[in-house]
């Protein structure tokens, strides 16, 4: 399954189109999956399971899971909202 979300993502992005990843359900991602979307969308079980370990709060998880090309990554929070991060700040 993650070979074909690799080779969708690549294929778009080598098209230039916007490319938006859901990353659900968690499964091992490899970093480079991270690296082609516009979007990185995960639930705050994903993002922790991405970025285990990490001791910031959501913003900065989120800023944490931006790779590569990555542009915007958005963690949902359930009924507490959502985080969405850039690389040069953050928007909640």
């Amino acid at each position: 399954a993650m070979d074909a979300v690799q080779a969708a993502v690549a294929i778009a992005a080598s098209a230039n189109v916007t490319t938006v990843l859901n990353a659900a359900p968690i499964i091992p991602m490899p970093a480079r999956v991270r690296q082609e979307p516009a979007v990185l969308v995960v639930n705050e079980h994903e993002a922790e399971a991405l970025t285990p370990g990490f001791p910031g709060d959501w913003p900065d998880r989120a800023r944490s899971l931006l790779t590569g090309q990555t542009g915007l990554a958005v963690i949902t929070l359930g009924d507490r909202g959502v985080v969405a991060a850039r690389a040069n700040g953050t928007i909640t």
